[in-house]
């Protein structure tokens, strides 16, 4: 992977997109600083998935009369499944194998957990003619590991310098900090203003790219 997306090249940049505003993140201990913006770096990484959607596949298990199960652990959303459609296709609609209803799928829980309801549990004889792994598409997360073998395309690197500076701005708005600060990201034009104000637009930007 470039150089470019390892953990010392995404700090340097965005220690410099935060141009004034990076000493306020500063400390004596270097290692503890970097640590620092390196947080800020892999919280952007992780909402990254709402301005750059990263398709993954997966499949599930399925037994009769469960409709519940386990979400991969990556999972952001639900996106589709194409269980049932090979025999929506080889059957006709008046055939008794046609599968006239297919389950949908809701995403239940959060951060801490999450589980994929199917809107009725499959039954033996759908298992039967239509397979029991459910194979499908998710959104995932993004992945930043430091060495930069990240999910993130290189030519995303500059949105997400971006999203990690308004992640700083909300940082320092949460303090209450008021003063007017500077911020270069790379996109676009230079940002003056509070924290919070640079945060609300930054952001507006990071979802509108």
């Amino acid at each position: 992977m470039p150089d470019s997306m390892t953990k010392t090249q995404l700090v340097a940049d965005l220690r410099l997109a935060l141009s004034d505003a990076e000493s306020f993140f500063s400390t004596a201990d270097a290692n503890q600083t970097e640590d620092v913006f390196w947080r800020m770096l892999t919280i952007a990484a992780s909402d990254m998935h709402r301005a750059r959607p990263r398709t993954l596949s997966g499949s599930l298990a399925l037994i009769a009369g469960v409709a519940s199960y386990p979400a991969p652990a990556d999972l952001e959303d639900f996106k589709l499944s194409n269980w049932g459609m090979d025999a929506r296709a080889r059957y006709n609609p008046w055939d008794g194998a046609y599968p006239r209803r297919l389950p949908t799928v809701t995403v239940i829980g959060d951060s801490n957990g999450k589980t994929l309801e199917l809107s009725f549990a499959p039954t033996s004889p759908m298992i039967t003619v239509l397979g029991a792994t459910y194979g499908f598409f998710y959104y995932g997360q993004h992945t930043l590991p430091d060495d930069g073998s990240s999910s993130i395309n290189e030519s995303d690197r500059e949105l997400l310098i971006l999203r990690a500076t308004a992640e700083a701005m909300k940082q320092l708005a949460i303090k209450r900090l008021k003063t007017a600060v500077s911020v270069k990201p790379g996109v676009g034009r230079d940002r003056q203003g509070s924290p919070a104000e640079i945060y609300q637009n930054l952001m507006i930007e990071f979802l509108a790219a």
